[in-house]
């Protein structure tokens, strides 16, 4: 592959941030949550992507979807944490 050495440059940030993101812990704003990859962590044989696609069509995502997590899985355009806005 004959890519720009820039466009290689921002896909290792990229993917270092996500990388970050999803094993912090913490679901920053404007940013997909780190549930999806923690379930992964949890069953261990579901959710295997980083977006979600290839898990959706291969139905790896059938549990998680099923589960209580899913409804935490979105992007939140606020400051605010998301725990405060969805009560348990």
């Amino acid at each position: 592959m004959h890519s720009h050495r820039l466009t290689y440059y921002l896909w290792v940030l990229y993917a270092t941030l996500l990388t970050l993101s999803d094993h912090c812990g913490y679901h920053f704003p404007f940013t997909l949550p780190p549930i999806f990859h923690d379930f992964h962590h949890l069953k261990f044989n579901v959710n295997y992507g980083i977006l979600g696609l290839l898990d959706w069509i291969h139905g790896t995502d059938k549990q998680f979807r099923e589960s209580k997590y899913f409804a935490k899985n979105r992007i939140y355009f606020s400051l605010n944490s998301p725990s405060a806005l969805l009560s348990e």
